[in-house]
């Protein structure tokens, strides 16, 4: 996969998608302010297939007035989709043979 990427971006790019790579498997989700929209937070958990994470489950968050959900309880909402996601594939329930 580096070696691709390698063609598109330099040396410094790559140190830092790997860094921040290591930060998000260490802590399990990615949490970040959006790259593109101002005021908006990314949330990301990952799909596994046994110990592989195969996918992403992301998810934009907006604060809004009157809050009808705290960051907290959209980020624990989408670790069970993400869960659950992960234990179909893992035990089969969707994959197909």
């Amino acid at each position: 996969m580096l070696k691709m990427l390698s063609k598109y971006h330099s040396d410094a790019e790559l140190n830092e998608f790997m860094t921040k790579c290591k930060k998000v498997a260490k802590q399990g989700i990615l949490r970040a302010p959006s790259l593109y929209v101002t005021g908006v937070v990314d949330l990301a958990y990952p799909i596994m297939d046994g110990d592989m994470a195969v996918a992403s489950l992301t998810v934009p968050y907006i604060e809004r007035i009157p809050a009808e959900k705290s960051i907290e309880e959209v980020i624990e909402s989408l670790k069970a989709a993400a869960d659950e996601l992960s234990k179909a594939l893992t035990y089969g329930i969707v994959r197909k043979s």
